[in-house]
C-alpha cells in the first residue's frame, strides 16, 4: 500500500507535466533574455501574451527609466503673514 504523501507526491507531478505541455515557444523579443532555456520561458507559460500590450515586466535584457526624483521645488509658494 502506497502512503498518502506518494500519491500526493505523484499527482503534483503528474499535475505539473500536463500544465506544462501548454507552453509556448518564446519570441524574438525574448531571445536576449536570462531567464529562459533553449526555446521556453522559465517564468511564463504564454511569454507572447506579456509583450502584447507594453515590455515584458521580467525581462533582463532591457533597461527599465527610473524617475529620479529632482530636488523638490515649491512653485506658486505664497508668503505667510505673520500676525
Amino acid at each position: 500500500m502506497k502512503s498518502p504523501m506518494k500519491k500526493g507526491k505523484e499527482y503534483r507531478k503528474a499535475k505539473a507535466d500536463e500544465i506544462l505541455k501548454g507552453r509556448t515557444p518564446i519570441i524574438n523579443k525574448c531571445s536576449p533574455c536570462n531567464l529562459h532555456d533553449q526555446e521556453y520561458c522559465n517564468t511564463y507559460l504564454w511569454p507572447e501574451t506579456k509583450w502584447r500590450l507594453n515590455n515584458c515586466p521580467m525581462a533582463t535584457h532591457l533597461v527599465s527609466r527610473e524617475v529620479k526624483d529632482q530636488e523638490k521645488k515649491r512653485v506658486g509658494q505664497q508668503k505667510q503673514k505673520g500676525n
